[in-house]
């Protein structure tokens, strides 16, 4: 249900964010499976030429790298940043168990991302950060996993802003994760 997004509210509403599980990681098995089913698909229908288990090894291992180095040296410096922006320049806290919250962090979280992903296509800069997810030769799910360890560099520029409009860091945690795991379709 992760994958898509279908989570109740409730499981998913922190009031700290040290208390917000790792979900990416947590998917990392359900992400192997599909891949599996994938390549199964792909060969049955006579298309295994467009699954390459080198190459989506190679994108694996990327994306596993980069989500190492991203909890390792961003995540911290992520919250720490959504954290003080909340408590020094917040203009409106919503609650954090509120439903209504849940919402609006997906909404703004969504959005975040759009402007995101369209500046890492648009900015030089951004787009060395991000052309590798776009320079395999074959497309299937693992391209999704295909990611730069700088992916992080400039993607906090988009959500900080968020903790200043009231979204407690925990739901920006939670929604960072579930939109990238929503993103792998």
């Amino acid at each position: 249900r992760g994958m898509f997004y279908a989570l109740p509210p409730h499981d998913f509403i922190f009031k700290d964010a040290k208390d917000v599980p790792d979900i990416e990681i947590m998917m990392v098995p359900i992400i192997l499976v599909m891949a599996v089913a994938e390549a199964v698909v792909a060969w049955i229908q006579g298309q295994g030429e467009n699954w390459r288990p080198h190459i989506a090894l190679i994108n694996y291992t990327s994306g596993a790298i980069s989500l190492i180095i991203g909890n390792v040296i961003f995540r911290g410096l992520e919250l720490s940043l959504y954290q003080w922006l909340a408590d020094n320049y917040c203009l409106y806290r919503l609650p954090w168990d509120s439903v209504f919250t849940y919402v609006a962090a997906f909404a703004a979280m969504d959005l975040a991302y759009y402007w995101w992903h369209r500046g890492s296509h648009e900015t030089a800069i951004m787009w060395a950060t991000h052309h590798i997810h776009h320079s395999s030769e074959d497309m299937n799910l693992s391209v999704d996993q295909r990611l730069s360890i700088l992916l992080k560099t400039f993607k906090w520029m988009f959500f900080a802003p968020l903790a200043c409009l009231g979204l407690p860091p925990a739901s920006i945690l939670v929604h960072t994760q579930l939109g990238a795991l929503f993103a792998y379709w």
